[in-house]
């Protein structure tokens, strides 16, 4: 693990530089060959547990009815949109070994068919649920690391959802297997965020573009590759241009696409725009187009990504006030727990009080700017932003002294 290899005391340009490091793929049985240590999948586990013999053959109806009962407790439960990833892991994971015992003793049946597409549904679910476990917890860690359990679930779902394409690539639920194998390989970013594993997604993605083009799917799965290319493009320092023509190209061909995903699609433009071609007016105006369109929604996720590209915009431009104004919304999103599944969510939010303070600054606000550097300092001392923000503070308690005796002898 190239994770494992980090120096203690790496700053954010090692951490930038080691995603470039190229794993090898090895197959498991060689990789075991060469002494690696290799997890045994979860469903591998399982199978091992499993045999033909436990199951008489007048016993199959009664596993087909549990089996049943599961998934259409599973679908009433995903109809109310408060359920909980967790409750919905715990309606099907008791029925694991059920799913198997259908696979063995029914094979090349529909009931075998279904229930390996919920065996793996199942071990995709487990991983999502330790995702959103892990993310509140490693949300302010430069790392993107995946806890062992949860890519280990992943893996499994990815081994069972292709094993399910291979052995019924007809089935009414191959799209949505396909789906599920680009999505997991988008979650197993986390291993480390590396290029290589972000082109495994892209790979996936595009693989399930070319199969199921006309899929209702097929625009997430789109917007989901502009993303990864543009992720791409900040490793490398470069191609940002050719992300926004996607972009563009993506948004013109899909004029029909939903309100979420368009959005979507225009912030990663404006994010290339903003990180290549530094074309902060255009970043400017899409983010306030933007802005107007979600002042309503309760996607918190999309909002307080435009509101910090319309801050750091603004910022540039010298739009001091209206840097404020949307660094200040930035402050309150980021607080809030509803954001804590961000990335590097107090780096952000230690940014963001940093170009604060600095956008009072130049508006001789020296007060607030103060009590933004003070703030960095007091909250975030490991932050990259905790030494400007000590030097700034100090410049600004004496520009403050100063103010305050100049007063003093007038009056």
């Amino acid at each position: 693990r190239f994770e494992d290899a980090m120096p203690s005391d790496a700053d954010e340009a090692w951490n930038q530089r080691w995603r470039h490091v190229y794993p090898v793929d090895v197959e498991v049985k060689e990789a075991r060959t060469k002494g690696l240590s290799i997890p045994d999948l979860m469903s591998e586990t399982e199978r091992a547990k499993v045999s033909k013999s436990l199951v008489p053959s007048d016993k199959k109806d009664r596993l087909n009815e549990k089996s049943n009962g599961a998934v259409q407790s599973f679908k009433q439960a995903s109809e109310n949109p408060a359920v909980k990833t967790a409750d919905l892991v715990a309606l099907l994971t008791p029925e694991i070994s059920t799913f198997l015992q259908i696979e063995q003793v029914e094979p090349g049946t529909k009931a075998a068919e279904n229930a390996l597409y919920w065996l793996s549904r199942t071990y995709y679910l487990n991983g999502l649920m330790l995702s959103k476990q892990r993310l509140p917890q490693t949300s302010g860690n430069y790392e993107r690391q995946a806890w062992p359990e949860e890519e280990l679930s992943y893996d499994t779902a990815l081994a069972e959802f292709e094993k399910f394409l291979k052995d019924y690539p007809d089935s009414e639920l191959a799209e949505d297997a396909a789906y599920h194998v680009a999505a997991i390989n988008y979650h197993l970013t986390y291993r480390g965020h590396h290029r290589h594993q972000l082109e495994k997604a892209q790979q996936a993605y595009e693989t399930f573009i070319q199969n199921y083009p006309k899929s209702d799917l097929a625009v997430r799965a789109g917007m989901n590759l502009l993303g990864l290319a543009l992720e791409i493009a900040r490793i490398d320092g470069k191609g940002f241009d050719q992300v926004v023509e996607s972009g563009n190209q993506f948004i013109s061909d899909h004029t029909d696409m939903g309100e979420y995903e368009e959005g979507r699609a225009k912030l990663i433009v404006a994010e290339a725009l903003f990180d290549g071609p530094k074309d902060y007016e255009k970043c400017r105006k899409i983010s306030k187009e933007l802005m107007e369109r979600f002042s309503n929604s309760n996607e918190i996720g999309i909002i307080g990504t435009i509101y910090r590209l319309y801050a750091y915009s603004n910022y540039y431009l010298m739009n001091y006030q209206e840097a404020i104004y949307g660094f200040s919304f930035v402050i309150d999103a980021f607080s809030s727990p509803e954001y804590n599944f961000n990335y590097r969510i107090n780096e952000k939010l230690a940014a963001a009080h940093y170009w604060r303070g600095m956008s009072f600054q130049f508006e001789m606000m020296y007060e607030q700017a103060a009590k933004d550097f003070k703030f960095v300092i007091n909250h975030f001392p490991d932050s990259v932003y905790t030494k400007s923000s000590r030097r700034e503070n100090e410049f600004m308690e004496s520009t403050l002294h100063f103010i305050n005796e100049r007063r003093n002898k007038y009056e």
